[in-house]
């Protein structure tokens, strides 16, 4: 199986240089049970823990944001803002009461090329609840309550039932037709006649959504005729009228179907911008596997077309927000699996114009 472990290759390089305190390497943070896996140890200052700003933000699915002329770091994460100046004692926290500024133990440093941030701050200023226990050197983050249900599949959305597949067969066919789909043939077909795929949106969604679910039929009678040529049984074809035939039982039997993977519908923005939704069917993960929880399709006159994943990383329990153009893949922050903090996100990403933080640049194929 070819996947690449884009999210996880992805991750950003911080982008200061200090000196740094003692760094403390036994403690361990948990986001409701869970570890949380940082590339620079936590550290402890004025008995407070710090720990890596881009880790601890994508883990508690928060969109981080930096400016280089300010040296501030933004975090926002369901409505709540926070803004911390490297050096600086001084936080300001923006909700829908206003803004308050929050005086600091310690200031937010850079050490090892990261910057550190205090995590009982960040946490608590997202209505988290944080705990310390001295024996085991262990921060405890729990998330609100209201957002305490499993993050991988959310309630009400679709899940693809694999019970029965005892070789995997199936649920492997589905995460190769769903890779090649969500990562190539739609974005390529979409932004590749960008023209065409305007035209509908403004004036025939129905047939656009109708030519997003003829990408996906396409994309899975080509696997299911590698099926049929490899097969060791033999199947008569006689005519176009009988290979149809067969492509559509075996979609069928294998639940392959446009309307049992995933719906469309045409949202929008609160600045009006249109999008193309994609809410995909829970096909389950393992450590090989990115799938996309949902995928978006904007359209602005200034921007162009542009095309969102929120996708599986098998390294982090939350999801990865990417944008996928013809020739690269580009990753944004981690959020938990919502469509609201999806589109949320996304939103984010274009008004305030928002650069990745990191990219991969796909090679031009050889003629």
């Amino acid at each position: 199986m070819y996947h690449k472990k884009l999210p996880a290759i992805l991750c950003a390089a911080a982008l200061f240089v200090s000196p740094i305190p003692a760094l403390a390497q036994d403690i361990q943070v948990l986001l409701d049970g869970n570890p949380i896996v940082f590339d620079v140890a936590p550290a402890t200052v004025n008995d407070r823990t710090f720990v890596p700003l881009r880790a601890i933000g994508e883990a508690l699915g928060a969109v981080v944001d930096w400016s280089e002329e300010e040296q501030k770091v933004t975090m926002t994460r369901e409505g709540v803002t926070n803004e911390l100046v490297i050096g600086s004692l001084t936080a300001r926290r923006t909700d829908t009461d206003g803004t308050k500024e929050i005086t600091l133990d310690a200031a937010p440093f850079t050490a090892n090329d990261r910057t550190l941030v205090p995590v009982r701050y960040i946490a608590e200023s997202f209505d988290m609840k944080v705990t310390w226990t001295e024996e085991t050197q262990t921060v405890s983050i729990t998330l609100p309550a209201a957002e305490q249900t499993p993050a991988a599949v959310p309630s009400g959305k679709k899940a693809i039932d694999f019970s029965g597949d005892i070789d995997d067969a199936r649920k492997v066919l589905h995460h190769e037709i769903r890779y090649a789909f969500e990562q190539s043939s739609l974005p390529q077909t979409l932004l590749g006649d960008s023209d065409t795929v305007i035209d509908l949106l403004e004036n025939n969604p129905e047939q656009l959504k109708q030519g997003i679910k003829n990408v996906w039929v396409d994309t899975v009678d080509f696997y299911l005729l590698q099926l049929i040529e490899n097969a060791e049984e033999e199947y008569v074809i006689n005519s176009n009228e009988d290979l149809i035939h067969l492509l559509d039982k075996f979609s069928s039997d294998l639940t392959l179907g446009a309307d049992d993977v995933f719906t469309v519908s045409i949202e929008t923005l609160s600045d009006g911008t249109p999008v193309v939704l994609l809410d995909l069917a829970d096909i389950g993960t393992d450590s090989l596997d990115i799938s996309c929880s949902y995928l978006a399709l904007t359209y602005q006159k200034d921007k162009g077309l542009r095309y969102f994943t929120l996708e599986t990383d098998p390294l982090v329990s939350t999801l990865a927000v990417c944008e996928v153009t013809t020739d690269s893949h580009k990753l944004y922050s981690y959020i938990n699996n919502s469509k609201d903090l999806f589109l949320k996100t996304v939103e984010t990403i274009l008004t305030q114009e928002l650069a990745p933080s990191a990219a991969i640049n796909f090679p031009e194929s050889a003629e």
